[in-house]
């Protein structure tokens, strides 16, 4: 049994369902969108995605209450969070499934190791990475709201893991105002050599 084809296809459903389940007077002031990652209880094993949106309306009212209006734009924190999916974590069947069937899976805290730690992360990441790729590439974000929406996959903090996220998650140009932000000042230097390596991996892909 294929437990990672599985979670996809049924997490694709799932997302391309909420989306399409927002009300048309909210989807006509949609600009972005959150996936926002993080592990349940701090246990990598209980990966997590939720899923959520911001408003333009919810954006001009937080900007008294931000830095700046980027932050204001930008910043989860300033958002509305209000889930429309949640995937992952102990009561998804088919997460449970996969990650199980993996060699990463332990069942005691003795058997944890960087290694397994990093290896369900990052098969988690790679999924919600095609999720957001798949929702541009099948046209559902443009049919649902009449234009390219950017998804913004993120932590607790912004950093230069969100700015390649970014990069992989989204077709280019759509999250170049995301990208201005002067939080990642530090590594707008680096999306040159991100892209360069993201074409030679769609290359290699071929």
């Amino acid at each position: 049994m294929d437990y990672q084809k599985e979670f996809f296809d049924a997490s694709y459903q799932k997302l391309v369902d909420a989306i399409n389940n927002i009300p048309p007077e909210t989807a006509a002031n949609v600009y972005a969108f959150s996936f926002y990652l993080y592990c349940e209880d701090d246990d990598p094993r209980q990966q997590m995605l939720e899923v959520s949106y911001n408003t333009e309306k919810n954006y001009k009212a937080s900007i008294d209450e931000a830095y700046d209006e980027m932050e204001a734009r930008w910043n989860y924190a300033f958002w509305l969070q209000k889930e429309i999916l949640a995937l992952g974590g102990p009561e998804d069947e088919l997460w449970q499934k996969w990650v199980k069937s993996t060699p990463f899976y332990y069942e005691d805290e003795e058997d944890k190791s960087k290694g397994k730690y990093d290896g369900i992360s990052d098969m988690f990441l790679e999924m919600v990475i095609e999720l957001s790729q798949k929702v541009h590439t099948d046209g559902v974000l443009e049919q649902k709201f009449g234009k390219a929406i950017p998804v913004i996959m993120h932590g607790l903090e912004y950093c230069e893991y969100e700015f390649e996220w970014a990069l992989r998650a989204n077709p280019e140009g759509i999250v170049d105002e995301f990208l201005s932000w002067d939080v990642f000042d530090d590594y707008k230097k680096e999306k040159k050599r991100i892209l360069k390596k993201l074409e030679q991996r769609r290359n290699k892909s071929k």
